[in-house]
């Protein structure tokens, strides 16, 4: 996380790769009064032209929302519209609805959407990286169903090196494009909600919110995004799958992660690891005379 920040973003970049957690952040983040849940904003950009297959999470059918009902009509006005000049207009439309001080969370999060706002179209934003942890991601993968042409996709070596190298090219381009950014792994969401979206809108210049706590709350104008936007059960709290934790498949394939565990734990567990490492080095210490010790020896010592 960087230091001395504390005025608002123009808008909020989610990063991270597929099936890693960005429409639950998303959600969580647009729970907060100050901020709008838009979904993923190249996809929705990409479909304007045909009809979408969900209504927007506000409810209403795309054309009759306050927002994409007005950003349906630019795109047919000008099909032509780039990606920067849509975004942009999109970013002023929240304004225009929700207010001035409403920042916009757009959980777009793969490279091709970054790259396609370069030249003005990233100035004023913040970056949210979103890593899952490297055993999750490939343990989830390998049990999903594929057609026969696809089904390398499964391959717990595939997956664990698209995780590195995927993950690394992406955050490579936010740091040379000198973006401000906040690292915050999927596990450590799920494991201390109020820690790090404590972390997050201090980063992002806001007050936290417990409302923050229950997705279901969300101020949302989604279009796109996983299909839990829509279901009441998995918005009505935070839950993780725990599968990995007991995987033959992890177990066995353990020999393939051990290059990659390192790098899994900075990126992953970094604002927990920061947490417990804070706490450990202010705990409070008891003197070694009250406790019968060795003079100069303190508790906690071995």
């Amino acid at each position: 996380m960087q230091d001395g920040i504390h005025d608002t973003p123009r808008a909020v970049l989610i990063a991270s790769l597929s099936h890693s957690g960005s429409t639950l952040l998303d959600l969580l983040l647009g729970s907060n009064s100050r901020m709008c849940s838009l979904g993923e904003v190249h996809e929705s950009f990409r479909g304007m032209g045909s009809e979408p297959p969900n209504p927007c999470t506000c409810g209403q059918h795309v054309d009759s929302c306050v927002v994409w009902g007005h950003m349906r009509e630019l795109w047919r006005a000008d099909p032509g519209i780039s990606y920067r000049e849509f975004h942009a207009a999109l970013i002023d439309r929240v304004h225009e609805c929700l207010g001035p001080g409403t920042i916009p969370i757009d959980s777009s999060k793969h490279l091709l959407s970054f790259r396609a706002l370069e030249d003005g179209g990233l100035d004023g934003v913040r970056v949210l990286f979103l890593m899952k942890d490297v055993r999750s991601l490939a343990e989830s993968m390998g049990r999903w169903k594929f057609d026969w042409h696809e089904r390398y996709k499964r391959n717990m070596l595939y997956n664990v090196l698209r995780w590195f190298f995927a993950n690394r090219k992406l955050l490579r381009f936010v740091r040379e494009a000198n973006l401000p950014v906040m690292h915050i792994g999927y596990e450590e969401l799920c494991f201390r909600p109020a820690l790090l979206l404590r972390t997050a809108c201090e980063f992002l210049g806001v007050e936290f919110q417990e409302s923050m706590l229950t997705p279901e709350a969300a101020h949302s104008h989604m279009l796109e995004g996983n299909r839990m936007r829509f279901n009441p059960d998995k918005r009505g709290g935070i839950t993780y799958d725990p599968r990995w934790f007991f995987s033959k498949r992890i177990v066995l394939g353990s020999w393939m992660l051990l290059p990659f565990l390192e790098w899994n734990r900075r990126h992953v567990y970094s604002n927990l690891y920061r947490y417990l490492s804070e706490a450990w080095r202010d705990r409070p210490r008891e003197s070694a005379a009250t406790q019968g010790l060795p003079a100069g020896a303190e508790i906690g010592d071995s």
